[in-house]
């Protein structure tokens, strides 16, 4: 089903729009949004999150035989990966951890 296409064009637009204003204002012009995620799922994956819901986090399908009988969207799961990925984050930008951070080349 999905969106009529000039929903998804308009969408589209907007997110191009938030992209250049983040790179903008981050000085780093050379990163795209698929960047960000493969940092996330790294992160969540040292944070010692199960790579099944690290997948489910992306959305990303399951191929094998018991994906076609077990339905569950591991909500709960999801929630709980995603506040611990919050509470690294916010470590990391407030500097209340000692948390590696590499400085990107700037553009």
């Amino acid at each position: 089903m999905g969106f009529p296409a000039e929903s998804r064009s308009g969408h589209r637009a907007s997110i191009q729009k938030a992209i250049l204003r983040l790179r903008k204002a981050a000085k780093v012009t050379d990163w795209t949004p698929h960047d960000i995620r493969r940092t996330v799922a790294t992160a969540m994956g040292d944070l010692g999150i199960a790579r099944e819901v690290i997948r489910r986090v992306l959305n990303h399908k399951e191929r094998d035989v018991t994906a076609t009988y077990e339905r569950s969207k591991r909500l709960r799961e999801m929630r709980q990966a995603l506040e611990a990925w919050a509470r690294r984050l916010h470590a990391i930008v407030t500097g209340e951890s000692a948390a590696k951070v590499v400085e990107l080349r700037r553009g």
